[in-house]
């Protein structure tokens, strides 16, 4: 079993960040990251992809166009279909 790796791609300056407050910077950081790695899936460099959730209004004021997680992951992958799933052990349910 190979240990787990972290990839930092130095997208946001650590020092200028201010927790609690919505930031340019930290939005296209999180897109940045993300698309890497989704882009990592998609070159089989990777074998899953775990995410937490997306500051969605520091991700616009980054100027990204996209909603949240289901609308990167669809545009990234052109995936012709899309929709979120939530799971866990008591129900899964996809979201329409």
């Amino acid at each position: 079993v190979e240990e787990p790796h972290v990839l930092d791609l130095n997208a946001v300056d650590v020092g200028a960040v201010a927790p609690g407050e919505v930031s340019a910077a930290c939005g296209a950081a999180a897109y940045r990251y993300f698309t890497q790695a989704i882009d990592d899936a998609l070159a089989g460099e990777v074998d899953a992809i775990a995410t937490a959730p997306l500051n969605k209004e520091a991700l616009h004021a980054a100027g990204v166009p996209f909603p949240g997680h289901t609308e990167i992951l669809a545009s990234r992958t052109n995936a012709a279909r899309s929709c979120m799933m939530l799971t866990s052990d008591t129900i899964t349910c996809s979201l329409v």
